[in-house]
Order: C-alpha cells, then structure tokens, then sequence
C-alpha cells in the first residue's frame, strides 16, 4: 500500500494488528505501532483502544513465555513496566503473574493479585 503511494488510515490499521495478533508476530506489530504513530492516527479511539489489547496480548504472551522457562525476573520486569499505565490485567495476565509470587515465596504480593481478581471478578 505504501509503495504505491497511499497510506493506510485509521480503518486500516486496527485490521492489521488484529492479524499481527493472530499470527503472533509482535515484531510486525511494533512496526504497526511506530506507523500508527508516524501518521498520526494514534488519536483515533478505535485505533488506540486495537492498539491497547494488541500491547496487553503481546505482554501477557511475554509474561507467560517468560514464567513457563524460569525466567521469574524477566516476566516481573514486564508486570512493572504495565504497571506504570493505566491498563488493567485479564484473568490470563493475572494467572501469569500469580506463579511469580510463588517462586519468590512472595505472600503479600500473591494476596495483592488475589485481591484484584476478586475485585475484578475474574
């Protein structure tokens, strides 16, 4: 499309991260992100909120890769990182997470993600 001179507008872009989803390809979906950007369309609603669960989806697939081969710190240094906006976890981020805790015999910390599951009511 851009080779051809036109680019892709706020319709588009919502399609292709759902694709980058579905084929797992976080690296394209970076990409997507940077040409959302680029191009001003991030202040499109339904592009932000696309590009919102594209982000979580990729984090949450991170965390749990991340928790499933041992590698506690890493899948901690992304729950920080989405800590620090305002995103709220699903119940397969929150499952993810819970493990940690368990590893680093964490019981305040568990509670805590215990507690927001309930008040969620995932």
């Amino acid at each position: 499309m851009r080779a051809s001179g036109k680019h892709p507008d706020h319709n588009v872009f919502p399609s292709v991260l759902k694709s980058c989803t579905g084929l797992m390809d976080f690296k394209l979906g970076e990409s997507v992100h940077g040409s959302i950007i680029r191009l001003g369309v991030d202040a499109d609603l339904y592009t932000e909120s696309t590009l919102g669960k594209w982000w979580c989806y990729s984090a949450a697939t991170e965390r749990y890769g991340y928790v499933h081969n041992g590698m506690c710190e890493e899948a901690l240094r992304t729950v920080r990182e989405i800590g620090k906006t305002n995103l709220m976890p699903d119940s397969f981020t929150l499952s993810s997470i819970l493990p940690i805790f368990a590893e680093y015999v964490d019981i305040s910390r568990g509670k805590e993600i215990h507690g927001m599951a309930c008040l969620m009511k995932v």
